[in-house]
């Protein structure tokens, strides 16, 4: 069972609670106009039609803001979800969920093991998503977002960072990861535009199969104990050590 280090990526648990702020703000001015709305009567018609438009206004913007918090509570129950695929690799491998880059680039998950790094781009779409040979679809549209540019500079970013705190230059492999039961991938098993996209059954075949850039046990604990630094898991010097012990014994 592969080691996992942290929790919910940085970017979805901040933007959820400011949402959740937001719409807790709308709400209370949507009360207080209701509350006092009776006292603006005696200033005319226009008062009342004002104060009916604000509230109806204020239910818009509450709406649009629950449909919002809703993606991100999907994007963080497909985070989940892949940890705990993830969380079944071999006792080799360690996991880091919400792993920073830099000030404002976190990766859902990395994967370190014998068979190489991993950023692996978690996405909770539904649908059939396929490629028209420039961007991923989904049921014959366009993402809202270019995965591809998303998933390669996190990887690049990685990899910069591992050359920065671990002294170490190794190639990092993108992987976009769909998540959701409900999610049929149809595209080769190949990478496209130098991203592997596949859905969660085929992920961990996919990490224990790579062959592209093999690394021994010492170096995955040296990329261990620099990638520990930057995510936020009150367990982390246990875990380091109880890793160190699991690859010493891999060693032998």
């Amino acid at each position: 069972m592969a080691m996992i280090f942290g929790g919910t990526s940085g970017f979805l648990g901040n933007r959820r609670l400011l949402l959740r702020s937001a719409i807790m703000l709308v709400l209370a001015i949507i009360i207080f106009i209701a509350f006092f709305s009776n006292r603006f009567t005696s200033a005319g018609l226009w008062v009342i039609v004002a104060v009916a438009a604000v509230f109806m206004v204020g239910m818009r913007v509450v709406g649009s803001l629950e449909k919002k918090e809703s993606r991100f509570d999907n994007g963080i129950i497909g985070e989940r979800t892949i940890s705990r695929e993830l969380e079944k690799l071999p006792d080799q491998y360690v996991v880091f969920r919400g792993l920073l880059v830099n000030d404002h680039q976190d990766i859902d998950c990395t994967v370190v093991g014998p068979t190489g790094v991993f950023a692996v781009e978690v996405k909770s779409h539904k649908g059939t998503i396929g490629f028209d040979g420039e961007r991923l679809m989904r049921n014959g549209r366009p993402f809202e977002k270019d995965f591809f540019h998303e998933t390669m500079s996190e990887a690049v970013g990685l990899r910069g960072l591992l050359d920065r705190t671990a002294k170490l230059d190794i190639f990092v492999e993108p992987i976009i990861v769909f998540s959701s039961n409900a999610a049929t991938v149809r595209l080769g098993p190949g990478k496209t535009k130098n991203c592997y996209v596949i859905g969660k059954r085929s992920l961990n075949g996919l990490i224990t199969g790579n062959d592209s850039y093999r690394i021994d046990a010492p170096t995955t604990q040296k990329i261990a104990n620099a990638l520990a630094l930057t995510v936020n898991d009150k367990h982390k010097e246990k875990k380091l050590a109880l890793l160190s012990k699991l690859l010493t014994v891999q060693k032998t």
